[in-house]
C-alpha cells in the first residue's frame, strides 16, 4: 500500500504531539511541536517567541480566492525566529507595502512560565486593506499571563473581491470573504496546537481593532465561527454593520475586473494578475470591491452584523466592546483634509466636509447634515464639529447600538478610551496641533507597535514617551484585557466598578489616565438618538 507523503508526515507530527505531552521538549521551551512540524521559537526579555508559523497552505497559483487549505507539513525544525511576509498590500493608510502572498502565517508570544494560560487572538487593523500580525508586540498582556497570538490575513482585493465566476467556483458558497476564512482557519489551529506553547486551548479570547474589530464582529456573527473561540473584545468596530450583497459585491467585482483589464470577467484573467498590479487597483479606501465590509455570501456570512446581532444568531460568548473619544480626528485627517475634492475644513467648504461625513463610507444613517449639524452646533470649531459628528455617526453610536442588541443575548461590557493627550503615531504630529482620543490611539496602551509608514513623506513614526499617568492608564487598560480573557468580566476580583451594559443602554467604562469612572452620558454625549 502507497502512503502519500503529506499524509504520512502529518501522521508522525500528530504522534508526535502525543509523546510531548504539553509543554513540548521540556529539556528546551524554544522547541514546540506543532500538527504540521517541528518549530524552534526565539527568547525574549520576558517572554517566549514564535514567529511566522503557517496556520494554512500559500493561497497562490489555483488557490487564490479560495477557502484557505490546511498547512503544509515539513521536516525537520523551522525557523520561528522572524515573522513572515505580511499580505499583499500597498501599505496606504497603516502598515508596509507587500507582494507577498505566500503569507498566512501567525506569531504566538508566551509568559516564561509552564500554564496553561488564557489565550488571546488579535486581529490587525488596517479597514481590511493594510496591516500585519507582527506589527504589534504584545509584551505588556503576556506581562498579564497571557499567551498572544497575532496573525496575518488575506487583504483587500485578494481577501475580499466578490465575483460571479469565483462564486461559480464555490459549489454554492458564493465569494468574498476570504480574508475572514483565513481568520477563521487561524483560530482553528490556536484549538489544535496552542496548548503546545502553554496555552489553554479551552479559554481562547479572539480581539481586534477597527478593520480587525468588523472581523471580530463577523466572526460573532459567522455559523462557521462555531467552537472556535470564547469571549471577544471589539476594539473600534461599529462601523460596516449593514455588510453589502452577494448580488452588489458582484456588480462591484465586475468593476474590478474591468479595471484590472480582464473585460472578458473570468477567473482565469484575474489569477494571471501579479500582486504588483493589484496593488494599483481600486479599493484602497475600504471600497467594497476590495475590502471594508463583509459579503453576505449566505455561507461565511449570512446575516449583516446588525440583523444577526439584534436576532441572536451569534456565536454565544461575552464581548466586551468600546472606541475612541474622538475617533475621527484620524480619518478625517486621510479622507477630508487629503480629499482634492474638499481639504481641511474651513467656512467655505464646511458644508462639503458635513455632507460627506454624515453620508459616510459604509452605512445608511437617519440623520441628514442639517440634524447632525444642528445637534453638535455648540462645537464651535468647525473641524472639532466634524470630528464629533464623524465619531458619533461611524463608530460610537453603531457601538452602542450594537452593545444593546447583544446585552439581549450574551454579557457584555462597553467601554470607550478617553486619554485627550494619546500620542498619536500614525501621521506625523505636526498634521494637527492637538489630536484627542483619535482612532486606534488606545493600541498603543496594550501594544508595543512596530514604527509605520507615514501616508505623508514615508518616514516611520515613532511613540513619544508616555507620561505617568498615561503609564497608570495602560496598566489598566492590560489588566482589564487580561481579566476579561480569563473570567469574561473585566473586573478585578471582587470588584463591581463597571457593570455589564444593558438592552436599554447603562454605564460605559471611560478609560482616563488620572482615574477611569463608569460613564452614564455616552449615548447623549454623542447624540446616539439622531442616528
Amino acid at each position: 500500500m502507497n502512503i502519500h507523503p503529506t499524509r504520512l508526515a502529518l501522521a508522525a507530527a500528530t504522534l508526535s504531539l502525543v509523546l510531548a505531552g504539553c509543554g513540548g521538549d521540556s529539556a528546551d521551551p524554544l522547541l514546540v511541536q506543532t500538527e504540521a512540524g517541528t518549530v524552534k521559537g526565539v527568547a525574549g526579555a520576558t517572554q517566549y517567541q514564535y514567529l511566522g508559523i503557517p496556520y494554512a497552505a500559500p493561497p497562490v497559483g489555483p488557490l487564490r480566492w479560495k477557502a484557505p487549505a490546511a498547512a503544509v507539513p515539513w521536516t525537520g525544525t523551522r525557523d520561528a525566529s522572524k515573522p513572515g511576509s505580511g499580505c499583499v498590500s500597498s501599505g496606504l493608510y497603516f502598515g508596509v507595502p507587500s507582494t507577498h502572498e505566500d503569507c498566512l502565517t501567525l506569531n504566538i508570544y508566551r509568559p516564561k512560565g509552564d500554564g496553561p494560560y488564557p489565550v488571546l487572538v488579535f486581529i490587525h487593523g488596517g479597514a481590511l486593506i493594510d496591516g500585519f500580525g507582527a506589527q504589534y508586540d504584545p509584551e505588556r498582556l503576556v506581562a498579564q499571563g497571557l499567551v498572544v497570538v497575532t496573525l496575518n490575513y488575506r487583504l483587500g482585493a485578494l481577501g475580499f473581491l466578490s465575483h460571479p465566476a469565483l462564486s461559480a467556483e464555490s459549489g454554492g458558497k458564493g465569494s468574498g470573504n476570504y480574508g475572514f476564512m483565513d481568520q477563521q482557519m487561524a483560530l482553528r489551529w490556536v484549538r489544535s496546537n496552542i496548548a503546545q506553547f502553554g496555552g489553554d486551548a479551552r479559554n481562547v479570547t479572539i480581539s481586534g481593532q477597527s478593520g480587525g474589530a468588523l472581523s471580530v464582529n463577523t466572526l460573532l456573527a459567522s455559523p462557521l465561527s462555531a467552537g472556535l473561540f470564547d469571549k471577544a473584545i471589539a476594539m473600534s468596530g461599529g462601523y460596516s454593520i449593514h455588510g453589502v450583497s452577494q448580488a452588489k459585491a458582484h456588480q462591484n467585482g465586475q468593476a474590478f475586473a474591468i479595471e484590472a483589464g480582464c473585460t472578458d470577467q473570468t477567473a482565469e484573467c484575474l489569477r494571471k494578475l501579479t500582486p504588483a498590479q493589484i496593488n494599483k487597483l481600486r479599493g484602497h479606501g475600504g471600497d467594497p470591491i476590495s475590502g471594508g465590509t463583509p459579503v453576505i455570501d449566505n455561507h461565511v456570512v449570512t446575516l449583516s452584523i446588525k440583523d444577526a446581532f439584534a436576532q441572536g444568531r451569534i456565536q454565544r460568548v461575552p464581548v466586551m466592546a468600546g472606541s475612541t473619544g474622538n475617533e475621527f480626528s484620524l480619518i478625517s485627517t486621510a479622507l477630508i483634509d487629503f480629499n482634492p475634492a474638499i481639504g481641511p475644513v474651513t467656512p467655505a467648504n464646511y458644508a462639503a466636509a458635513l455632507a460627506f461625513t454624515v453620508a459616510g463610507s459604509f452605512d445608511p444613517t437617519a440623520a441628514t447634515p442639517a440634524q447632525a449639524d444642528a445637534a453638535f452646533a455648540g462645537i464651535t470649531n468647525l473641524a472639532d464639529r466634524i470630528d464629533a459628528i464623524g465619531t458619533a455617526r461611524t463608530y460610537s453610536c453603531p457601538t452602542e447600538a450594537l452593545n444593546r442588541s447583544l446585552a439581549a443575548h450574551v454579557p457584555v461590557y462597553a467601554y470607550e478610551f478617553n486619554d485627550p493627550d494619546a500620542p498619536e503615531y500614525i501621521f506625523p504630529p505636526f498634521l494637527r496641533a492637538k489630536w484627542g482620543a483619535s482612532h486606534a490611539a488606545d493600541l498603543a496602551y496594550l501594544f508595543k507597535i512596530l514604527p509605520v509608514n507615514s501616508a505623508i513623506d514615508g518616514k516611520p513614526i515613532l511613540m513619544p514617551a508616555f507620561t505617568a499617568n498615561q503609564e497608570r492608564l495602560a496598566r489598566e487598560m492590560a489588566a482589564a484585557w487580561a481579566q476579561f480573557a480569563r473570567t469574561g468580566d473585566p473586573n478585578p476580583a471582587g470588584k463591581t466598578d463597571w457593570p455589564r451594559y444593558g438592552t436599554t443602554g447603562g454605564s460605559t467604562w471611560s478609560f482616563e489616565p488620572a482615574v477611569s469612572v463608569a460613564d452614564k452620558t455616552f449615548a447623549t454625549r454623542h447624540r446616539c438618538s439622531i442616528w
